[in-house]
Parts: structure tokens; sequence; C-alpha cells
């Protein structure tokens, strides 16, 4: 038997992370396994596909991160048009008789079920007849935003990097392998990486220029001034294709076809257009200053 709490937990954020621990805390109490019952992929992706948001952690990488809190267990449910039938009393009966939990902890504001019921006490009611016990989570606020996967996700896509991060209680990273670019970098002194994401349902955030950390063979850690954007300067065509261009300090090795991470640490500015390559250059020169001054005050 066990206690579960139900949700994407996109991110694995400081909320997730709060009522993870308090899930633990009163499992711990009770004598019950604990439990998160989360989702392999978004439901919104078969409720309402041009909705679906994109993602702050791939499955892989939110497994890890839920793996990382401790919690005892992890029930994976795939979302689908069955399942989106089921009422917030199907969906509690099949998570008893099924899965085993006896105890559901309700965050604030989640709600399930197509019929999706208004308010704990109907919750409770409902589980009663199974003999569960429905208990409400504490609300977990770090600023007058709250904190959930939608704010992060508005964070990230305005350029609020460090409030990313700050309620993400880690840096934004985002995963891919090192293509060939067209190398025109290195012709003015600034080498890059081209990155391809490894999943294209995960967020980009906002184009502009980063100070980033960029990890290599998965634990290497190099600092990093990172470009996402459409290089206005030197691509011309009419549809350019957005990039992720990183440009690691002091490193000189062969990462083609290798996959690196990196880690978002700060905005530093808007990507432009500028009237010559020159002017580019010496803008880049500016900027790694930047960067290297960042980052060596960085904590």
């Amino acid at each position: 038997m066990c206690i579960a709490a139900v949700g994407m937990y996109d991110g694995v954020h400081c909320g997730h992370k709060f009522l993870i621990e308090n899930l633990k805390k009163e499992a711990s109490r009770r004598g019950l396994r604990s439990a998160v019952v989360t989702f392999r992929n978004h439901p919104l992706a078969v409720i309402s596909p041009q909705s679906a948001p994109k993602l702050l952690s791939t499955f892989t990488e939110r497994m890890n991160l839920l793996d990382a809190t401790g919690i005892d267990d992890c029930i994976i449910l795939d979302f689908d048009n069955m399942m989106r039938r089921l009422t917030a009393e199907d969906f509690i009966s099949m998570l008893h008789y099924r899965y085993g939990v006896k105890v559901m902890m309700v965050g604030f504001n989640n709600r399930f079920g197509h019929n999706r019921i208004d308010g704990i006490e109907q919750y409770r009611k409902t589980a009663m007849s199974l003999d569960m016990d429905i208990i409400e989570a504490t609300e977990f606020r770090m600023s007058s935003d709250g904190i959930s996967s939608s704010v992060i996700r508005r964070y990230l896509s305005e350029g609020k990097t460090m409030e990313a991060n700050e309620a993400l209680g880690y840096c934004y990273f985002l995963s891919g392998t090192v293509i060939e670019g067209k190398k025109i970098g290195r012709t003015i002194g600034f080498p890059t990486a081209n990155i391809f994401p490894d999943d294209c349902r995960k967020l980009i955030p906002k184009p502009g220029v980063y100070a980033a950390h960029v990890i290599t063979d998965g634990y290497s850690q190099h600092n990093a001034m990172v470009n996402i954007g459409y290089r206005p300067t030197v691509d011309t065509a009419n549809n350019p294709e957005l990039s992720i261009e990183a440009h690691i300090l002091d490193f000189s090795e062969n990462l083609y076809n290798k996959t690196v991470t990196v880690e978002f640490l700060n905005y530093m500015r808007d990507e432009r257009r500028f009237d010559s390559i020159e002017n580019l250059r010496n803008q880049l020169l500016d900027d790694r200053n930047d960067v290297i001054d960042f980052i060596s005050h960085y904590a």
C-alpha cells in the first residue's frame, strides 16, 4: 500500500520537491510507501494538441529528477483517449485497485478526471467508499507569481533565466547532438558547437546570448557563451532555422556527433543584426568578456 500524489511533474521544480518531501514524511508517519503518479505524455497532447506546452524535461530527464527526490515508487500512466474519459471516481478507483493507493495527497490546485470535481471534500466522499483517505497538500510559494511549470516556461521565454533556475532549484538545461554548421564562427575567432536538441518537444529558451555551462562526456563542465537565434548577420535565408551555438571557452576538442548538455546561467542580451562581420566580432568580444565576468562572480 502507498500514499501517492498525481501530477505531470514537468521539470520537477521546487514546488514539486516540496510536495514530495511532505508526501515522504506522511508516508513514514503512516507506515506506507511513497509514490508519485505521473504521465508518460502531457495530457494536453491528447486533449488539445495545439495547446500542449513545450516541456521543461524530457521523459528520461523527469524520471531521473524524480528518482533524485528519494521517492519510493513512480507510477507511470499513458494518457490516452480511454484515460481521458475516466471520471475522477473511476481514476481514484483505478489507482486504488490496480496500484494499491491507500492515501492520496491532492495539491491545492490539483484536479483530475474529465468531470473535474471541484473541492477536496468531494474527493474525500468519493474515496470513503473505497476506504481511502484524501489529504490536501500545503501550497508552496517562492514569489508573487507562485511556482508552477507554466510560470517557469514563461520565465524562460522572457529571458528571466535566473528566476527560472531559482524556481527549478537547478539550472535549466538542454541536451543535444553536436552537428556540423557553416563554420563561420571559427573564421572570426569564435568557433562554436552547433547543438541539435535531443527532443523537439523540449522548450528552447528565448533567443539571445547566454552565459552557460556546457557538459561534455557526461561530466566535464566548461564555461561557455551560447547564442540561440537565427543569426541575422550571417544568415540571409528567407526562413532561417533556429540555431543553438555554444562557444566553449578554453576548449578545442572535436565534439561532432557527441552529446552535450547546456546549462543556462543567465540571459546576457537580445540577438540582433550587425552591419558587418567586423561589428559582430567586436560585439562577440564584449559578450565573451561579459560572460567571463558573470561566471567569475556566479555562485
